[in-house]
């Protein structure tokens, strides 16, 4: 019996053979395509998000993050990973980006970290490097912290 893994690089595999078969005409062309696979492999420290907004950074224009956060349990931060996934996202420079979307308010597994808010710490720095944005959205009830902000943060916003 072929174990599951090898089971399924092999319909992948077979999948890959039938859409190159469809393509022949471009095969050439790939082939001449020179291959840097080593400028694109993730470092040991950076988290998978992390590395492909890094080499996405460059094209990117809209930035849809609605409902990929899953809170692993509902009220304990030390396991919920979507803090820092935030806090990642919000020291990245996406120089195109126009639209930039995350509403996640439905259940309380996907919604937004306490911590986070829209116009105060986490995002408003975010917001001040990226003035090309056009479209934004977020939860109406995470755009300011329920305590008040410094004079400064004010006057930022």
């Amino acid at each position: 019996m072929v174990p599951a893994k090898e089971a399924m690089t092999a319909m992948g595999r077979e999948f890959d053979n039938m859409i190159w078969a469809e393509l022949s005409d471009l095969t050439e062309y790939v082939d001449d395509l020179p291959v840097d696979i080593d400028a694109r492999t993730p470092l040991p420290s950076m988290r998978p998000m992390q590395w492909l907004f890094q080499f996405s950074q460059s094209t990117l224009t809209r930035l849809d993050l609605d409902w990929i956060l899953w809170r692993q349990q509902e009220h304990n931060d030390k396991v919920d990973g979507s803090s820092e996934f935030l806090k990642d996202l919000t020291v990245t420079r996406l120089p195109h980006l126009i639209a930039f979307q995350i509403r996640n308010a439905v259940l309380p597994m996907i919604k937004l970290p306490n911590d986070v808010s829209h116009l105060e710490d986490t995002f408003l720095t975010f917001l001040e490097e990226h003035p090309k944005i056009e479209c934004l959205a977020w939860p109406l009830d995470k755009f300011y912290n329920y305590i008040r902000p410094s004079l400064e943060t004010q006057n930022r916003y």
